[in-house]
């Protein structure tokens, strides 16, 4: 699957589960604003830079669907091994009884 496919693909899938996605240029600014998965009036919202090479905002999005308990969700294996590719930080995971928050956990390290 070609990379254009697996993140139009991988959109769909976080849409399906509840995030939206927004993608903006970040730029410099007053306040440090990056890429990634965050709440917005009790919305999931992913930000996705528009300057990010497409290996980098496939990355961010597999990442941030990992954070949700997708393993008894049917994707496509394509689709799956991305995101195996990229799992979800340690630190932040979104618990399946309470799919509309973040939850922090403890870092092994």
């Amino acid at each position: 699957m070609d990379p254009e496919t697996i993140f139009r693909q991988l959109k769909e899938l976080a849409e399906s589960l509840g995030i939206a996605i927004r993608e903006r240029v970040l730029g410099p600014g007053p306040i440090r604003v990056q890429s990634g998965l965050c709440r917005v009036r009790g919305n999931l919202v992913l930000v996705l830079d528009r300057k990010l090479v497409l290996r980098e905002k496939i990355a961010i999005l597999a990442e941030s669907i990992n954070a949700m308990a997708t393993d008894e969700i049917f994707v496509v294996p394509a689709l799956r091994e991305a995101l195996d590719e990229h799992p979800a930080s340690p630190r932040k995971t979104i618990p399946e009884e309470h799919p509309d928050f973040l939850k922090e956990t403890e870092d092994p390290a």
